[in-house]
């Protein structure tokens, strides 16, 4: 149609004597002879779909178009084109095919037409905006309806007239909002493609809310399709939920299903999903705090007070279905660093260490929730300070592998206040060269003289916290092994240490340093974490 500048170049004009109008265009001269290879049949589906407005429009007759080879054969009428039962677009019955969208005062009034599109290739389900018999902007009919993402199908009839066939769907959308706000080159329209937060900003129809309004009565007229993709949908997201993600059941029955796309990947229904239960938490922290601003609480009736509680509740339940659930992975992980690797050796102490509580950190670098000391004991859950192999003056290579820093407790009766502290000693699955009599890595002897200096004030840490430490100050010392009949005789005739009834652990207090130590197999361990979790891990169902 001319250079990169002009529509039409090297123009000339001369009478006709033709009685009626019409235009010839002949397509030659290819810079590309590969930009056409197809036959006219093709190029005529083509130039139909591309031109479609034109030969739909209301109160509009388009002029007869018709595609022939240069000799005359092939002729094909493309007004023609949508009549025949084969031809590959065919319009679609509406059940409701007309719109209005309010802006402020005013009320526009939008009208669609869908047709299917056979044999589409790549080609997706759309909606396209028309202005001025052309399609200006054109969206995926998935962005509103996740269900339109895959190819319809339409099977062979009964009679065999016609094929099985495939095909996508298009929606065209009409109206005169869109013809006065088009731009002068029918590149894009003069309002909004998206509405504002605050929409007493501008009041106008925005370019999403008609397509929204058009992708909605499109679905309507496939509806029975639309809604057997939705439940395999939801059955996918479901069953995700069930099997790993129990914790998100009431985040499930708030979401609208259309924020999934149709095959939902588990890290899409995860960020989903943590998105909506985020939305719910911040809406009720902001009808909490609303209503602790009240100057009369009590006015505040009763079905709201019991809805908060009640929201309050749920929330509770997911949370701690995570919790559980996470207890549950992180012990079949240690039950699984406790075996054989492929090369038939143990994993290394860190391999187990690191699960408990990760190395070279303390708790003024992780928080609480981030190390699982209540493998060890409930009580670790919550301490004031936890040191995990880092030198307690910060520059020595004395060393505990986890000492912890409780809380003041109040005894009963006259007792006072006190500060306990933990240490721990993890040795490699399988080992029991410590128990050598050369040994110089003697977990209970290690213990003992960490014991000692934190109560000789000789240690600093942790930084910037006093060590209030006084003769009262009870010390607990924990030591967790592998038992192998050299370890069990070591406890017993070298340490003098009591076995406990199941001989999966030993137990002494040694008055002369004041502390109390168990040595723990790995096993016990382990059993006893999961005997302290199984009902909850029976209550989720995940018991096995």
């Amino acid at each position: 149609m001319g250079d990169e500048k002009h529509f039409i170049v090297e123009r000339n004009l001369t009478a006709s004597n033709s009685s009626r109008a019409r235009t010839t265009v002949r397509l030659s001269g290819l810079k590309k002879k590969s930009a056409i290879n197809q036959s006219a049949k093709q190029i005529a589906r083509n130039l139909v779909e591309l031109l479609l407005p034109y030969f739909i429009t209301d109160e509009y007759e388009c002029p007869k178009i018709v595609l022939m080879e240069e000799d005359g054969s092939e002729l094909i009428t493309l007004n023609e084109y949508l009549s025949s039962e084969q031809a590959v677009i065919q319009e679609v019955f509406l059940p409701q095919s007309d719109f209005r969208i309010a802006a402020g005062a005013e009320t526009h009034n939008f009208k669609i037409r869908t047709f299917k599109i056979y044999s589409p290739g790549s080609k997706v389900s759309k909606v396209s905006l028309v202005a001025d018999k052309r399609e200006v902007e054109t969206a995926f009919l998935s962005r509103y309806i996740p269900e339109f993402e895959d190819e319809f199908f339409d099977p062979a009839p009964a009679d065999n007239s016609l094929v099985a066939r495939n095909f996508i769907l298009k929606t065209y959308v009409f109206g005169r909002y869109l013809d006065e706000n088009v731009s002068l080159e029918r590149g894009g329209f003069r309002f909004r493609k998206e509405r504002l937060e605050d929409p007493t900003l501008y009041e106008e129809v925005c370019q999403t809310d008609i397509e929204k309004e058009a992708a909605r009565l499109t679905a309507i007229a496939f509806q029975g399709e639309l809604s057997s993709r939705s439940e395999r949908k939801k059955i996918i997201i479901s069953d995700y939920v069930d099997n790993n993600a129990p914790w998100h059941r009431e985040a499930l029955n708030q979401v609208d299903l259309n924020e999934f796309s149709m095959h939902p990947k588990p890290e899409e229904i995860e960020a989903v999903l943590h998105k909506q239960q985020f939305k719910a938490e911040t809406l009720l922290r902001a009808r909490i705090k609303n209503i602790l601003k009240e100057d009369q609480p009590s006015n505040l009736n009763e079905e709201s007070a019991s809805s908060i509680a009640k929201n309050i509740t749920e929330k509770s339940k997911s949370e701690l279905i995570h919790y559980v659930v996470l207890r549950k992975y992180l012990l079949d992980l240690l039950e699984r660093r406790l075996e054989y690797k492929d090369d038939n050796r143990h994993y290394t102490e860190g391999a187990v260490h690191d699960i408990i509580f990760p190395r070279k950190k303390d708790t003024d670098t992780i928080s609480y929730d981030e190390h699982n000391l209540w493998i060890l004991d409930e009580r670790l859950s919550f301490t004031n300070y936890v040191s995990s192999d880092i030198p307690l003056d910060g520059i020595r290579s004395d060393r505990g592998d986890v000492i912890v820093y409780g809380n003041r407790i109040a005894m009963r009766g006259e007792n006072i206040a006190t500060n306990p502290i933990t240490i721990f000693e993890f040795k490699r699955p399988g080992r029991d060269d410590f128990a050598d009599p050369s040994s110089d890595e003697d977990p209970i002897a290690q213990i003992v003289r960490y014991a000692n200096k934190i109560r000789d004030k000789k240690f600093r840490t942790p930084p910037g916290r006093p060590m209030d430490v006084t003769s009262t100050t009870p010390f607990y010392g924990y030591v967790v092994c592998d038992f192998t009949p050299k370890v069990e005789e070591w406890l017993e005739r070298e340490k003098s240490f009591t076995p406990m009834p199941d001989r999966k652990g030993w137990f002494s207090y040694l008055a002369g340093p004041k502390i109390y130590i168990e040595v723990l197999s790995w096993d016990k361990v382990l059993r006893d974490a999961v005997i302290r979790n199984k009902v909850f891990f029976y209550k989720l169902g995940i018991d096995n």
